[in-house]
């Protein structure tokens, strides 16, 4: 009973962040995206990107780049630290 009425009382529409049920629909759209895949060749290099923008497969004249997809993901991972830092401090 008692999480019934957190959820009850807890507000559907919370300032900065929006409504709920809008955070509910990113959140289903982001894992869709997550399962999307599209392969893209040119020269002899080809690269597989999820919907989510993470690279699953980086190869070179058929030769798959490990080492290419880590560093290209890591790089990633970071800019988008460094963005989502930057959008907190101006709130």
């Amino acid at each position: 009973m008692e999480q019934l009425a957190i959820i009850y009382y807890f507000p559907m529409n919370i300032p900065g962040i929006g409504n709920l049920g809008d955070l509910t629909k990113m959140k289903a759209l982001q894992d869709d995206l997550k399962k999307q895949e599209l392969s893209h060749e040119y020269n002899g290099v080809k690269v597989t990107v999820r919907g989510d923008m993470q690279l699953q497969e980086i190869s070179i004249d058929g030769v798959v780049e490990n080492r290419v997809l880590v560093a290209v993901n890591e790089a990633m991972k970071k800019i988008q630290q460094e963005a989502a830092k930057k959008l907190m401090q101006m709130k």
